[in-house]
C-alpha cells in the first residue's frame, strides 16, 4: 500500500445544527448531532459522503433516552464540545490512517464514519 493518497474535507453539513461554526451548546446533553461531510483529494472535485454523530456522553445518553428507536452509529464523542475542537479530532481521524487509493480509503474508513455513495 503506497502512502501518497492524500483526502481534505471539501464541506461539512448538519441536519440537526443550522451553523456548525458558531453554535454554542447551552450544556453538555445538547451535544449529540447528525454530522455529514465529503473527502476528497486535494484540487480534485470528485468526493465522497461520509457522516458521523458528534456527541458527549451526556448528550448521546439523553438523545438515546428520548429517540430510543434512533440510529446513532458511528459516534465521536467529544468534551468540552466545540467546533473547533471536533474539527482537530475529525482531521486526526483522517491523518492516523494510511491509504493507497480511494478503495482502501474506503474500507478503511467506513470503520470510523457511515459512507454513503450517492
Amino acid at each position: 500500500m503506497t502512502n501518497n493518497f492524500v483526502l481534505e474535507f471539501k464541506s461539512f453539513h448538519s441536519p440537526d445544527v443550522e451553523d456548525l461554526l458558531t453554535w454554542e451548546p447551552s450544556s453538555p446533553r445538547d451535544v449529540c448531532y447528525w454530522l455529514e461531510f465529503e473527502l476528497g483529494e486535494p484540487k480534485k472535485e470528485e468526493s465522497f459522503v461520509f457522516g458521523v454523530t458528534i456527541a458527549t456522553k451526556e448528550g448521546f445518553n439523553d438523545s438515546q433516552d428520548k429517540y430510543p428507536n434512533a440510529f446513532f452509529q458511528p459516534v465521536l464523542y467529544v468534551e468540552n464540545y466545540s467546533w473547533r475542537k471536533t474539527m482537530v479530532e475529525l482531521q486526526n481521524i483522517l491523518r492516523q490512517q494510511k491509504y493507497g487509493s480511494w478503495v482502501e480509503a474506503i474500507d478503511v474508513l467506513k470503520d470510523k464514519f457511515a459512507f454513503e455513495h450517492r
